[in-house]
């Protein structure tokens, strides 16, 4: 009788215990299963420069940011540094890289940022992972070889617009006669040279040009601190300077707008607040948030090849209210329709959606900078012809 008293408690706590073991063995594999099912789908991100150039940057953010906003996602990163230099012996190197990074598990979605990275991926597509979607975006259209892609790929481009950001110098800057362009030494920056030189015979006997480009930044910096009144200029690019350096988030077009004598254009609002006077550009969140639902269609499963993206425009002009005071350019030089940002209010509060007195405007800026910075018109210009826009940007 009592040793069956001793044996029932035993036997309970033999029975107790086989059930922990198995519990525990249970838990980690359901766990397992369950991190496996919410597992954040793959994200490869592939940028021309580097993580700190600017337009890129501006747009890998923002694509970042729409896409994060409505899914969980794990972005990696990855650079063709190969791209700031000519020559691509490293190429090969580093798609081997990419094949064994992801050998066990590739990635789910490639996004190309920029027309190098663009070319490298068409180059190597039968390697790098031909079976995983692919959006190429941050490019023109005409960088882009349609007979490559696959049905796997899919574009989401910006349009070959480059004559309008010329015509809106002529306008906002009739007394020009010479237009300094400014661009780097890189590969794709001497791409878009030849670009720009070949539609830029459209304004033969207009405008003459003048390329600063086979030359350091600081000598461009010496130069367009001097340039004639009648002179603007035009900032393309500038990864790489003619004398080796790089230049990330935009530093060149910092200094350049700084200490330059003339207004400076450029193509891309990436670049807007930086010392820009402005015009139509090509729009970081128009292009971006076109390119991240893209690929959010992608990743719910629709077919790349299936998806059509017409080519994304400039945007409507908007100008730096800064350097308007500073070279004393009325609203009503500006295209209709122009919004003018970073403009203040009386009593240094911030513009929002103001509408202005074009005549009292240019008396106050008159009188403010007639000594101080060099004037645009040869005479006082016609007042209302134009209603703007302002506001805080």
């Amino acid at each position: 009788m009592r040793s069956w008293r001793i044996a029932l408690p035993l036997r309970c706590l033999l029975a107790w215990a086989g059930a922990a073991l198995l519990a525990a063995a249970i838990v980690p594999a359901t766990s397992t299963s369950s991190r496996a099912q919410v597992e954040p789908k793959r994200v490869l991100i592939l940028h021309s420069f580097g993580l700190r150039f600017k337009p890129w940057t501006e747009r890998t953010q923002v694509i970042r940011n729409e896409m994060s906003r409505r899914k969980s996602l794990d972005f990696h990163d990855h650079s063709l540094v190969s791209a700031r230099l000519a020559g691509d012996k490293s190429e090969g190197p580093f798609v081997d890289y990419l094949q064994t990074l992801y050998e066990d598990r590739p990635p789910d979605l490639i996004i190309a940022i920029g027309a190098p990275a663009a070319n490298f991926v068409q180059k190597y597509r039968p390697r790098l992972f031909p079976g995983t979607p692919m959006v190429f975006t941050a490019v023109q259209q005409m960088r882009v070889e349609r007979d490559k892609l696959t049905e796997n790929d899919t574009v989401v481009a910006a349009a070959d617009d480059f004559l309008p950001l010329f015509e809106n110098i002529l306008r906002v800057l009739p007394l020009t006669k010479t237009i300094a362009i400014v661009s780097g030494a890189s590969p794709n920056e001497r791409f878009w040279q030849g670009v720009l030189k070949r539609d830029l015979e459209a304004l033969a006997g207009r405008v003459d040009i003048k390329w600063l480009n086979e030359r350091s930044v600081d000598d461009i910096l010496q130069e367009t601190a001097k340039l004639p009144p009648s002179t603007a200029i035009f900032f393309q690019l500038m990864n790489v300077d003619a004398a080796g350096v790089v230049f990330e988030v935009g530093t060149a077009l910092t200094r350049l707008a700084a200490t330059a004598n003339r207004p400076v254009f450029t193509y891309d609002d990436a670049f807007f607040g930086d010392g820009i006077l402005g015009g139509p550009m090509a729009s970081v969140d128009d292009l971006s948030k076109k390119a991240a639902e893209v690929a959010l269609r992608i990743l719910d499963g629709e077919k790349p090849g299936d998806i059509k993206t017409p080519p994304t425009g400039l945007a409507s002009s908007k100008f730096d209210w800064r350097p308007m005071q500073r070279f004393v350019i009325s609203e009503n030089d500006l295209p209709p329709g122009s919004t003018v940002f970073f403009k203040p209010r009386r009593h240094g509060r911030p513009t929002a959606g103001q509408s202005v007195n074009p005549n009292r405007l240019h008396s106050a800026l008159a009188a403010r900078w007639s000594h101080h910075a060099p004037s645009d018109r040869a005479a006082t210009p016609s007042f209302g012809r134009n209603r703007v826009k302002s506001t805080n940007g």
